[in-house]
């Protein structure tokens, strides 16, 4: 193995491995010289030196080093099941994944002066050691989300880190009226996400408002927001440019009425009941610059109220409206008259959608760079084949989702061949596509990022 490496760092030279070879004398001589030593983590991966560790006493004296000094000049840490580090230890090996992190964060001389964002997403006991080990006087964005996150730890939370200013707690159901009042009592908030956060209540609204004027992202998801919370919301935030209130049952006609947030740039109604022509006209009034709107699972949706969308927001750059049952080619066409503006446009899941939407497309959209149209129905080969074939192309698109559909090692090769300005694909559980072909269309495609393949 160290000759390898050797070979690997000195191509040019000759290596040649010793007769008798003694792996860890060669090992401890290799380490031994502080460069190479370097120049050798160097070419490793966070996941790999993770590994080093448990090998040998040795090698967990140089990896406890190295792990310092890849997380001495970070300004990102994130230890969410989606990361590397993660991959490598699933669960249930979760508890050595926090035995390595608490390793990390509890090492004296290990500060991280110049970090600045840390996601915790679903990771309780790593967040927990965090807390309370790490100084890090810089930080100003952390994801507490889908943790028992009590009070005692966000009093530490806002104690430690003056320069906090974002503040995820999605999901955080130990997160109660008292914790959210003195989250509220802090001035310098700039983004908090409170979904489903059971603290949250017309009291603890208006105490963020008095104390956080200058709130510009707010995700108050899976609450009621009704009037009464709504005007609290529109009278304390007059900056607010991101809002989000999905909720499927407890968002009301009379609570969308009064939203006026002249800042207002990213909204999400996902699942709202009251959505229609007259609520859609009432919001344009006071929310006119849209660029990005989310009224996805909206099932109410027709042509009509598509229609109303599209005129009301003319600067719509972003649209999703996955799994709503009304969206079809007459529906687009009503959105979409020539919308020059959009780029992004979701529709997974929406049965209406055929091959005839394909079509539509380029016509309506033509600077459409990303499209969703993920859809579990079987038969949607027929769609994505349109897509391959529609004339003229969408010169601009660079990424397709169509995650979870019955797509074939040959329809994505046409879609790859049509559309070189393709960046990414998502294949996600599409069971026709399996590793082998995912690596075959890699190597004939190295431009296009292939995911979940």
């Amino acid at each position: 193995m160290a000759i390898s490496i050797l070979r690997g760092l000195f191509p040019t030279a000759r290596v040649k491995a010793p007769i008798d070879p003694s792996p860890p004398l060669i090992i401890a001589q290799i380490f031994s010289i502080t460069a190479l030593r370097h120049s050798i983590f160097f070419y490793l991966k966070l996941p790999e030196i993770v590994i080093g560790n448990r090998v040998s006493h040795l090698w967990a004296k140089h990896c406890k080093d190295e792990l310092l000094a890849f997380h001495k000049n970070r300004t990102t840490l994130v230890s969410r099941n989606e990361d590397d580090l993660i991959k490598i230890f699933r669960p249930p090996a979760t508890e050595i994944v926090s035995n390595v992190w608490r390793n990390i964060f509890r090492t004296a001389e290990n500060q991280f002066p110049f970090l600045t964002d840390v996601d915790f997403r679903a990771q309780e006991a790593v967040s927990e050691v965090f807390l309370r080990e790490v100084q890090a006087p810089l930080l100003t964005r952390l994801n507490l989300s889908f943790t028992n996150t009590v009070r005692s730890d966000l009093d530490l939370c806002l104690q430690k880190f003056p320069l906090l200013h974002t503040l995820v707690l999605d999901h955080c159901m130990q997160v109660c009226r008292e914790s959210v009042l003195a989250i509220a009592k802090r001035k310098n908030w700039f983004s908090l996400s409170l979904t489903r956060v059971p603290g949250v209540y017309l009291e603890t609204l208006g105490a963020l408002a008095a104390h956080s004027p200058q709130l510009t992202e707010l995700n108050v998801s899976e609450h009621v927001i009704q009037q009464e919370e709504m005007k609290v919301l529109r009278d304390g935030f007059p900056s607010l440019t991101s809002l989000s209130a999905a909720n499927p049952k407890k968002t009301d006609a009379k609570a969308i009425s009064v939203m006026a947030f002249s800042q207002l740039r990213t909204l999400n109604l996902s699942g709202c009941p009251a959505i229609n022509k007259d609520t859609i006209a009432a919001l344009s009034h006071g929310c006119r610059d849209l660029t990005s709107l989310d009224v996805s699972i909206c099932r109410q949706l027709d042509a009509s109220v598509l229609a109303a969308i599209g005129n009301a927001f003319t600067r719509l750059s972003s649209l999703n409206l996955s799994d709503c049952p009304g969206v079809n080619k007459e529906g687009l066409e009503a959105l979409f008259p020539r919308r020059e503006t959009l780029t992004s446009l979701e529709l997974a899941n929406c049965p209406g959608v055929d091959a005839k939407c394909m079509e539509v497309l380029p016509r309506v959209s033509p600077l459409l760079a990303y499209l969703g149209i993920a859809s579990q129905r079987k038969g949607y080969l027929v769609v994505l084949k349109a897509l391959a074939n529609t004339t003229p192309h969408l010169g601009n698109l660079t990424v397709i989702n169509f995650s979870t559909s019955d797509v074939t090692k040959e329809a994505v090769r046409d879609l790859a061949v049509k559309y070189p300005s393709l960046k990414s694909l998502n294949l996600s559980y599409c069971y026709r596509i399996d590793r082998q072909i995912g690596a075959s269309l890699r190597e004939e495609f190295p431009h296009v990022k292939f995911i979940g393949c």
